[in-house]
């Protein structure tokens, strides 16, 4: 089951978390994902199918989980530059406020770039 989480970040230092996502999801296929790929290759070497079975599985599901947090990270970073652009638009008007709705996320940024993420992971 997928929960979503919410934190808050200045806008100016969005890039760096996206970036620390990005290493995290990095790390992931490093390690895990290619971890289970030998283990499912070394089981149809070893003709243990079900044990294969299994190890094509926990790839996929290692899979996914990197494709979602790559997915947050694309979404994340369109709306950032979009934020960029309407700042730059609207350079000397004074918001009070600008509310954004990423992708499969809830985002509000003040006018002093502090950015408030709620990542909606229910699909």
């Amino acid at each position: 089951m997928n929960v979503g989480i919410s934190y808050t970040v200045d806008f100016d230092e969005l890039p760096l978390e996206v970036k620390k996502l990005l290493v995290e999801t990095r790390v992931l296929v490093e390690n895990g994902v290619l971890d289970a790929f030998e283990s499912a290759e070394n089981s149809l070497e070893d003709e243990n199918y079900f044990r294969a079975l299994k190890g094509i599985e926990n790839t996929r599901k290692k899979l996914f989980k990197a494709d979602l947090r790559l997915q947050d990270c694309h979404a994340i970073l369109t709306e950032y530059q979009k934020m960029l652009l309407i700042r730059e638009e609207q350079s000397g008007v004074s918001e009070e406020q600008f509310s954004l709705n990423f992708e499969g996320s809830d985002a509000t940024i003040d006018e002093n770039g502090t950015i408030s993420l709620e990542v909606n992971n229910n699909e």
